[in-house]
């Protein structure tokens, strides 16, 4: 049904030169499917994405330590939204879309991404200036194929966690300075 209905969307903007489909799941996950299973083909996708969230061993809303243990009452929260010991480096998370890509000769991008900080206790804007410096430094040379980086700039309330980038100075600096001075 997927596929029927992307190839649907996809037939309708072909028409338009100004309209490219982007084929960007959520999340990748190998357990009971797998991402070429909901591949809608060549012919309709212009690129291939995915979301690149990151807030490692900061789980929960309160701004508390991941629990790595699988005994934790979190288990089920962290496996849903990849955090503790199901969180890891993005670098490495975008691997897979990245291989999807060279697979079909397709460019990569970043269809939203975000380095969310905490300013509670512990304030976690140290780790995310870390984050944003590794990925736009680094993801465009380890991935030749990444050619485009959309950053999630938009403040969320109903959370601890901030990914606007007007919020901190710190970390919105942290980001121009990574984005400028990659070759």
């Amino acid at each position: 049904t997927y596929i029927q209905a992307f190839r649907k969307v996809a037939d309708a903007a072909a028409p338009y030169s100004n309209i490219q489909m982007v084929f960007s799941p959520g999340d990748i996950s190998n357990r009971n499917v797998t991402i070429e299973q909901f591949y809608p083909g060549d012919q309709y996708v212009d690129w291939v994405g995915m979301s690149v969230y990151h807030r490692t061993n900061y789980a929960g809303y309160n701004g508390e330590p991941s629990d790595y243990s699988l005994s934790s009452t979190t288990y089920g929260n962290n496996a849903y939204y990849g955090q503790g010991i199901y969180d890891y480096d993005p670098l490495v998370n975008i691997r897979y879309i990245v291989e999807l890509a060279r697979e079909h000769n397709k460019p990569v991008m970043i269809s939203e991404c975000g380095f969310p900080y905490w300013n509670g206790s512990p304030d976690t804007t140290a780790y995310a200036v870390d984050q944003v410096t590794k990925f736009y430094s680094y993801v465009n040379m380890i991935y030749p194929e990444v050619k485009a980086v959309f950053y999630f700039d938009i403040p969320r309330e109903i959370e601890a966690y901030h990914y606007g980038l007007n919020g901190s100075s710190t970390v919105k600096n942290a980001s121009l300075s990574a984005i400028s001075n990659n070759g």
